[in-house]
């Protein structure tokens, strides 16, 4: 038999086979294919129970501000160690300096408004403004209450130029009182002197006060009505 012979017969052979062919529903005849049926199957059990003794309804959230934790000398230890070494500084170096600080706390006594002060402070420059006793041969140099006055009067003078305002009188004898009572620094006097309208200080000087001084002079104009 010849070769062309042979791969005709080979040929024949594979047209000859016939696959099976795969059966597909119409589309959009509604006819179900699968064993188990085509039905949706639904939750028999609620997905959202009432509240019942093992699964209590949630309280009201609480509009009472929550009471701040006064500041320990452990707490103020424990914050100056982190400002001078960083959040992650190995326990070696952290614990003796934390002791040393705690001790130093005690030792000097500071007062409560000192220690809350510290133990929020960010910065070193804060932490001499809260106790410049924590933080010998350092210095931040603050306003005298007997220059307060006129630092008011140079206020009172720009708002008197101005439409006015009721709150005004109020608010200027809140900062006087700040400038007399929170130990303004010398870069915060200076950017008052420079603000145009009084009533914008807080906002346009706060970078120039420590941010406990901030918040002291926030919670004052804050109670004026």
């Amino acid at each position: 038999m010849t070769r062309l012979a042979c791969l005709l017969i080979a040929l024949a052979a594979c047209g000859g086979s016939s696959r099976p062919v795969a059966q597909h529903a119409a589309p959009g005849d509604g006819t179900c294919h699968e064993a188990g049926g085509c039905e949706a199957k639904l939750e028999t059990e609620p997905k959202f129970l009432l509240p019942d003794e093992d699964h209590p309804a949630p309280q009201e959230p609480s509009l009472v501000p929550a009471e701040t934790r006064e500041a320990s000398c452990t707490d103020v230890a424990t914050n100056l160690a982190s400002i001078e070494l960083g959040n992650y500084a190995e326990d070696g170096k952290l614990g003796p300096l934390v002791s040393r600080y705690r001790s130093s706390c005690a030792k000097l006594k500071l007062s409560r408004d000192e220690r809350q002060c510290v133990f929020e402070a960010t910065d070193r420059p804060t932490v001499t403004w809260c106790a410049q006793r924590m933080m010998p041969g350092a210095a931040v140099a603050v306003v005298e209450a007997r220059e307060c006055p006129e630092i008011a009067e140079q206020m009172r003078s720009r708002m008197n130029a101005q439409p006015g305002q009721e709150l005004w009188p109020k608010q200027l004898a809140a900062m006087q009182r700040s400038c007399e009572q929170d130990r303004w620094t010398i870069p915060f006097r200076d950017c008052v002197r420079s603000v145009p309208f009084p009533t914008y200080i807080t906002a346009y000087c706060g970078n120039a006060a420590p941010a406990p001084l901030r918040r002291k002079l926030e919670d004052r104009l804050a109670q004026i009505k």
